[in-house]
């Protein structure tokens, strides 16, 4: 159900409130309060960019410069260049509403982007409702930014349910089983006790709930994470976290002489997560993905490195299925920029978002879709893998062939 924003705006103040965490200023001020100028548009942007998650974000903002370089090339939108303002969050939610505050009134923004941790994402989900400012996710959605349904925050990458969803259909058929036994590995944060909730869930619809194992980021060896699995005994495993931890799983399973298969979320599928693993261990870990590396050739895949090469980033940054989402959120904004008018302020960008139906990425993603009553983002998900023999990433799939496994739980 869609709420009145009038409700959105009460409710989260009290909640802001509540957690002293009101932000300086308003957001409903007159343009100069919102960072547009006669030739300029401020847009904000949010990462890890120095903290355990900073390997999958940093690519992400790269690859959203990218595109926002591309775009201010030919000129911006109606006469305005891009202007870029980066905060680190840290991973941490009490730096990232401190960052939210500066992009929000300090140093004005029209939009935010990124907000890629979890913990940052939720903490200013009901700031962004209060002040009134759009802010666009990166490479993750919380439930907290989902649900209840908030007028002021726009999804990018799939819900974890979405995920779950496909990540449990994808496991039935790797195993051959309608039934599989499944462990959870999540990194200990509340999104990771999201992804434990939503499987265990969905255990009375046949899957057998193993249990879940935190795997903190900051750990420097999987040897104890793969001893607990061995006990557990699943069929195959849910892991959510960085790339960085689940290349340190499967190297312990190689240690102990294990072959439990693991599929990832979003954005472990990176070439970080396979490095210095022999092909038999690397073939047990796949993941799900909404987006298309540049490895693989579609339609949008010549300009995009193009671009990434005119922006100076290099084939770390290129090859990290993070960077193409990053591109993929720089022509969601090239798209709301144009659909905001002559004068745009946050209101008419939020607006122009929810106009954003059905953007077709050039297949560098599943289309990205909204309206007023649905934030979610991209449509679809498909399984992946790294192929050893073309050193490259492979689909295992279509993103239709997944579609009817989503039942969209945070987006009726």
């Amino acid at each position: 159900m869609h709420m009145s924003k009038r409700f959105w705006t009460g409710a989260f103040a009290a909640v802001a409130a509540a957690a002293s965490l009101t932000a300086c200023g308003g957001g409903s001020g007159g343009a100069n309060n919102e960072g547009v100028s006669k030739d300029e548009v401020t847009i904000g942007v949010m990462v890890d960019g120095s903290g355990p998650t900073a390997s999958d974000q940093l690519p992400w903002q790269h690859g959203f410069e990218a595109y926002v370089k591309r775009l201010n090339d030919a000129g911006g939108v109606d006469g305005r260049k891009v202007k870029v303002v980066v905060k680190d969050d840290k991973f941490d939610a009490a730096v990232g509403v401190t960052a939210y505050k500066s992009l929000e009134s300090q140093t004005p923004s029209l939009a935010i982007f990124g907000l890629g941790s979890g913990g940052p994402q939720s903490a200013v989900a009901p700031l962004a409702a209060k002040d009134e400012i759009p802010v666009v996710t990166g490479l993750l959605t919380t439930k907290e930014s989902l649900v209840p349904f908030n007028p002021y925050v726009f999804g990018m990458a799939p819900s974890y349910a979405d995920q779950v969803d496909v990540i449990l259909a994808h496991g039935k058929e790797k195993v051959g089983s309608d039934t599989p036994r499944v462990a959870v590995v999540d990194n200990g944060a509340a999104t990771g006790i999201e992804v434990e909730e939503l499987v265990e869930e969905r255990a009375v619809e046949g899957v057998e709930y193993a249990g879940a194992v935190a795997f903190p980021p900051t750990e420097t060896t999987g040897d104890a994470i793969v001893q607990k699995l061995i006990s557990m005994k699943p069929d195959f495993v849910v892991y959510h976290g960085g790339a960085g931890n689940v290349n340190l799983l499967m190297k312990a399973q190689a240690k102990f002489g294990t072959e439990m298969p693991v599929i990832g979320i979003t954005p472990t599928g990176s070439y970080a997560a396979y490095q210095g693993l022999d092909p038999e261990v690397g073939n047990l870990f796949e993941f799900v993905q909404w987006s298309t590396p540049s490895t693989l050739e579609v339609e949008g895949t010549k300009q995009l490195l193009e671009d990434a090469e005119a922006a100076g980033f290099g084939e770390d940054d290129i090859s990290a299925s993070t960077f193409t989402q990053g591109y993929v959120a720089g022509m969601v904004l090239e798209e709301a920029l144009k659909g905001a008018g002559d004068d745009p302020t946050r209101e008419s960008f939020r607006d122009a978002l929810e106009g954003i139906s059905d953007l077709d990425t050039l297949g560098l993603s599943s289309s990205i879709r909204y309206s007023a009553e649905n934030h979610g983002g991209a449509s679809g998900l498909r399984p992946m893998k790294y192929d050893y023999a073309t050193e490259t990433f492979e689909t295992l799939g279509e993103f239709s062939d997944y579609e009817g496994f989503i039942v969209h739980q945070y987006t009726k």
